[in-house]
This record gives C-alpha cells, sequence and structure tokens, in this order.
C-alpha cells in the first residue's frame, strides 16, 4: 500500500536549452532530496517540462496541467521542485498556484535556495516563499529590461535582431559577435519598399487590414516567409502558406523598422 503522506510529484522547467541547470540535472537533484528526505516518487509523478518558458500561467502549461490534474487525485500529498521560479516568473500567479495546492492539502517543497529548503507548512515558510515569487518576478523584468537595452541599441545601428522584416534584406557586414555569431545589417529591399508604401497609402485612405490583405494576394504579392518554410505560429512550428491576412498586415504597418523605412524613403511612389 502506498503511503499517502510521504508519495510526492516532482516538476521541473527549462526555458531554454543553454539554462545553467539543465532539466536532467534538476530532475537529479530532486530526486536525490526526496530519497534523503523520505520520499517516494513513482514515474507517473515526474513532471519535466523543457523549453517553457515562466511567462506561461503554471496551470496553461502541458505539464503543469497535467500536475495539477494528478494531484487532484488525492495520493500524493507533497509537490517537490528545485527553485520557486521553476513554478514561474509570475508572483501572483505562482501564489495562486501554491494556494490552489494548499487547500488541496498539497505540501510545497522549494529545496535549492543555497543549501537551505523551504516548505509551506508552515506560517514563516510560506512568507518567505511569497516574498522569493516576489523576486523572481523582479529578476525577470530586470532580465526583460536589459535585452530590450540591447535590442534597441542593435536597432538603431540598422543591426538585424531577429527575422528579417518585410521591406529589408539582411547583409553580413564582416563582423561578428562575442560569442561568434554573425553580424547582419537591414538594408532595403526596393520591391518591397513599393509594397509598403501602397499598403501605407490604403491605411491612410481607410482601407482595412483584411481589405488590404486581400488586395496583396489577388496581386500575388507572397509574405517575406513566403510559401513552405518553416515559421513558429503561437509557440507552434507550422509551414507558411506565403499568403498575406489581416494580422501579419498589421504587425507590418505598425513595425518600427517599416515606420522608419516608410519616413527616410525620399519619393515613396505607389507600387503598381
Amino acid at each position: 500500500m502506498p503511503n499517502l503522506t510521504r508519495d510526492a510529484a516532482i516538476y521541473g522547467r527549462c526555458s531554454t536549452k543553454q539554462q545553467e541547470q539543465s532539466i536532467e540535472a534538476q530532475e537529479t537533484k530532486m530526486l536525490s532530496w526526496a530519497a534523503t528526505n523520505g520520499f517516494g516518487v513513482s514515474a507517473n509523478a515526474v513532471f519535466l517540462e523543457d523549453d517553457v518558458s515562466g511567462s506561461i500561467p503554471f496551470a496553461e502549461r502541458p505539464k503543469g496541467s497535467a500536475l495539477l490534474h494528478l494531484l487532484t487525485l488525492g495520493q500524493h500529498k507533497h509537490l517537490i521542485v528545485p527553485k520557486i521560479d521553476r513554478l514561474g516568473r509570475s508572483a501572483l500567479d505562482v501564489l495562486n498556484t501554491i494556494d490552489r495546492l494548499s487547500k488541496a492539502g498539497i505540501r510545497v517543497h522549494i529545496i535549492d535556495l543555497g543549501g537551505q529548503y523551504f516548505d509551506t507548512g508552515s506560517p514563516i515558510g510560506g512568507m518567505i516563499i511569497a516574498v522569493l515569487a516576489y523576486a523572481a518576478q523582479l529578476e525577470l523584468e530586470r532580465i526583460r529590461e536589459r535585452i530590450k537595452t540591447v535590442l534597441d541599441h542593435k536597432a538603431a545601428k540598422g543591426e538585424l535582431t531577429g527575422t528579417v522584416p518585410f521591406g529589408f534584406d539582411a547583409v553580413e557586414i564582416g563582423n561578428v559577435t562575442s560569442k561568434g555569431v554573425k553580424i547582419r545589417k537591414l538594408v532595403p529591399n526596393v520591391e518591397e519598399l513599393k509594397w509598403l508604401t501602397q499598403m501605407s497609402a490604403w491605411r491612410q485612405g481607410g482601407m482595412s487590414y483584411n481589405r488590404i490583405a486581400k488586395q496583396l494576394n489577388d496581386l500575388g504579392v507572397q509574405t517575406k516567409a513566403g510559401p513552405g518554410k518553416i515559421i513558429n505560429y503561437r509557440g507552434e512550428k507550422r509551414l507558411s502558406r506565403g499568403k498575406w491576412q489581416c494580422g501579419n498586415v498589421a504587425r507590418v504597418l505598425k513595425s518600427k523598422h517599416t515606420q522608419r523605412l516608410l519616413s527616410d524613403s525620399s519619393s515613396p511612389g505607389e507600387a503598381r
């Protein structure tokens, strides 16, 4: 018979392959801690999510949702996680998740705190975990701000910071980053610039994004990706159709790259 008071589930998460502590390392650490502290972890109670952002609410993650379902069955009364930010980077979401688990009689153990660990089984432990949740959120905001600063600096110099936007081509300038990545600079694509100008004129004339998309498709104007290329669509990899829709028309016209290119163009003209 299983010992309901000592059966535990474990949860680990990695947002990138390059993260300092791999998903395998997290699993090893949690299983070792569980064994040392007398917890049993069955194979169906191991939940590991690779390449999943902490900004996604816990209940909306595939393994997070499955874990919550398992815990509602009542066999497992303990949840072991390596660090508080594995549950999430939003303090409100983390605290809501912990509150939901606590109401179901689940005790959450945070085990990797510089040699210390805390759990929700005591008021002081719960208070410390709440502070750590807000600290994790603050760190995420700092990371985002640093990334934004770097990207803004690169964009101001005309360097490519992501996918090549419509209206531009990317050419190598002969330099590399500190990580050895070739630096590419955005240069206007003359043909696409004509269509950007026409799209802008249509929009200023009151045409809807959906109507603009239909016009472009009727005229055979392809998107930057073109048909048959792998693109990321809301976290899923799909093959592009090379067709315009109201969404990508809006994104292109609202892009700071488009606005800068149109304002810098000395003779916009109209596509024919």
